[in-house]
């Protein structure tokens, strides 16, 4: 039986559901074994094979392969949840757990090759001041449109994401990128970031971004902490000009 081949086998429910439809093809070829034989008005018949005794074996096996195809779709569910949690519903980056788990392999395979890495830390300038004047609905939306932004312009090996501990800032890891590779990509990305704006009533809000790069052969996790030492170090200098 084609249920019990291949990977199908190894789940229950599809067990018990090729048990039960054997079952079930078993009872029907003795059913008309035993009509051919005895005839449809025989007692044996109607006592053991009748309309009944068929209505209630075939709902069984309705009910049992209703079970078994549910559970069969269970793992594909459970598999397209996880894909899922690759990247944030709304911002479309990278979720902190895959960010780090790809990050960690593609920098790896960069510092076998003899290749540095680099990161560069995208943050929405003056983005609490805008939550406190206009609401934290417009800022929300100044992030998610950057964000946008971004995941539309990194090439396909750059990978783009959120760290827990560099909040409201969104960390692009560049493997096997030098310092040459990683100013190409702030320039590329300046061009996506220029012209965003967010409008509250009547007044429109241009958004500006803050790009800081780092590139070095130490692990990326580090890179972005040097990034964000240099990104913290220059809004505090901004705010005291």
């Amino acid at each position: 039986m084609t249920i019990l081949r291949g990977p199908l086998r190894a789940q229950p429910a599809m067990v018990a559901l090729g048990g039960v439809a054997g079952v079930f093809g078993l009872f029907q070829v003795t059913r008309i074994t035993v009509a051919g034989v005895a005839g449809f008005d025989s007692p044996l018949f109607l006592e053991w094979f009748g309309s009944e005794i068929a209505t209630i074996v075939g709902t069984l096996v309705a009910l049992v392969g209703s079970f078994a195809m549910t559970a069969a779709r269970a793992p594909e569910g459970v598999h397209e949840r996880a894909g899922q949690l690759r990247f944030d519903p709304y911002h479309g980056l990278r979720t902190p757990a895959w960010l780090a788990r790809r990050a960690d392999l593609d920098t790896d395979r960069a510092a076998e090759s003899g290749l540095p890495s680099s990161v560069v830390l995208v943050r929405v300038r003056d983005l609490d001041e805008i939550a406190a004047g206009f609401g934290r609905p417009l800022a929300l939306e100044a992030f998610e449109r950057v964000a946008e932004e971004v995941v539309a312009g990194v090439p396909r090996d750059v990978l783009a994401g959120t760290v827990p501990h560099v909040p409201a800032t969104i960390v692009i890891v560049a493997p096997g990128a030098d310092e040459t590779a990683v100013l190409e990509l702030v320039g590329m990305l300046e061009q996506y970031l220029r012209a965003i704006s967010v409008r509250e009533g009547e007044v429109e809000l241009p958004v500006l971004c803050d790009l800081t790069p780092a590139t070095g052969s130490t692990s990326w996790r580090r890179l972005v902490s040097q990034a964000a030492a240099e990104a913290d170090a220059a809004q505090a200098s901004r705010s005291t000009t």
